[in-house]
């Protein structure tokens, strides 16, 4: 049975690819994302690849398929720059900001590479036991799909920049990384074998790394959560939902999947945290 946002005892967080709007037949997507957000019903949504293309109705002046989705779903968003990141908010955005554009570490000229990192500040429900609403900061990523020493750099510009001069909360997006203990040394190795046949990056496991270095737990894995990893059109995980041991303190996590029928609207595969309000006395003792 589909569910309807508004417990506010929980918060439903997801990260998706939206592929252009596009999905993996090239045919438009903005519509089943409307719908997959409300089966599962999402509170905040981190989206990738989010284009500047519109969407046009008869009677209606176009729009982008950003403000289109958020106005069918009612939520609040915020976009960045063409094939950027976007957020869809139930809750909110107090504050947003793309992270500066800054050249990646192989220079400029036609390799000059930007960040796309989008910043936001939440104004989740107020508790009851609570005299104000709560802050959640959110960075929303999508970082280098080849090249794993650009991903390292744009790691550490995000965490230079934060979120407003803080750390954030909640990272979440495409990461294009793997988490070797995701795999077996068998799949471990047959991934490493197709990508050498396809002449890609080898497999390597310093992005993820680094990014639990900084203090950032893997929801997926703080979950336990069993089965199929896979993501990606290519059977890895490269999707994350990552989040603060402080944040996990309030708002300890409930449960991590990936939508299983969610194959027709991208081609990614939405992953989900659910965070349940910690009660006053968890928090006292």
């Amino acid at each position: 049975m589909s569910t309807q946002p508004g417990d506010d005892a929980r918060v439903r967080v997801a990260t998706l690819n939206v592929h252009g709007w596009h999905d993996a037949r090239g045919e438009p997507n903005h519509a089943r994302v409307v719908a997959l957000i409300r089966e599962h019903a999402l509170d905040v949504v981190g989206l990738q690849e989010v284009t500047t293309a519109a969407v046009s109705e008869q009677g209606a002046p176009s729009a982008s398929a950003l403000a289109w989705v958020a106005a069918r779903l009612g939520y609040h968003h915020s976009g960045a720059l063409r094939r950027g990141c976007g957020l869809l908010s139930r809750f909110p955005i107090e504050r947003r900001a793309p992270v500066p554009n800054y050249p990646s570490a192989k220079g400029a000229g036609r390799d000059r590479e930007f960040v796309r990192v989008l910043a936001c500040e939440l104004a989740l429900p107020e508790n009851s036991q609570a005299s104000a609403a709560a802050t959640l900061r959110v960075l929303v990523s999508h970082l280098h799909h080849f090249d794993p020493d650009r991903r390292l750099y744009q790691v550490g510009v995000a965490l230079e920049h934060g979120v407003f001069g803080a750390r954030p909360d909640l990272w979440l997006g495409d990461f294009n990384a793997l988490c070797p203990a995701d795999y077996s040394a068998a799949d471990w190795a047959e991934i490493a074998a197709v990508r050498a046949r396809n002449r890609w990056e080898p497999p390597r496991g310093d992005t993820v790394a680094a990014i639990e270095e900084a203090g950032f737990v893997d929801c997926w894995r703080r979950a336990g959560s069993e089965g199929p990893v896979g993501t990606c059109r290519f059977g890895t995980r490269v999707d994350y939902i990552w989040a603060t041991p402080a944040l996990l303190s309030r708002w300890p996590l409930e449960r991590c999947r990936r939508i299983e029928r969610d194959h027709c609207a991208s081609d990614h595969r939405a992953v989900v945290a659910t965070l349940r309000r910690a009660e006053l006395d968890e928090l006292v003792r």
